[in-house]
């Protein structure tokens, strides 16, 4: 199994942070197999972009995923979870606070694939 911080942490990282900076769409997408982990997704937000959108998307074979986008006063903007079937979460279009986002995802005994869909204008 490949390491998630090896292989997902540094393309959503260069990622996200070319899309909150100015006008862009990004995607990433994930399978993996009884996979238990935290991963925080930082994402530094210039404010260039005149809105942000967020969209996280799984399809659950097996065990759990949840994941929560904070802002950088620390509100919550997006959660959600599953265990069982597709679950999806959509921002909707944000006002893109300048600072630090976090995209948080928890992984327990996940098996299925996740996507992460970002897009800034």
């Amino acid at each position: 199994m490949k390491s998630l911080a090896r292989t997902i942490l540094p393309l959503c990282l260069a990622l996200f942070a070319a899309a909150l900076g100015a006008e862009s769409r990004v995607h990433l997408s994930e399978t993996l197999e009884r996979t238990t982990a935290s991963v925080v997704y930082p994402v530094d937000c210039d404010g260039k972009a005149g809105s942000v959108r967020i969209e996280v998307s799984a399809r659950v074979e097996d065990g759990e995923i949840a994941w929560t986008l904070v802002d950088p006063s620390g509100r919550t903007r997006l959660t959600g979870a599953g265990n069982a079937g597709k679950v999806r979460g959509d921002t909707g279009s944000l006002e893109p606070v300048v600072g630090r986002w976090e995209l948080r995802v928890g992984l327990n005994r996940f098996t299925g694939n996740y996507r992460i869909d970002g897009s800034a204008r």
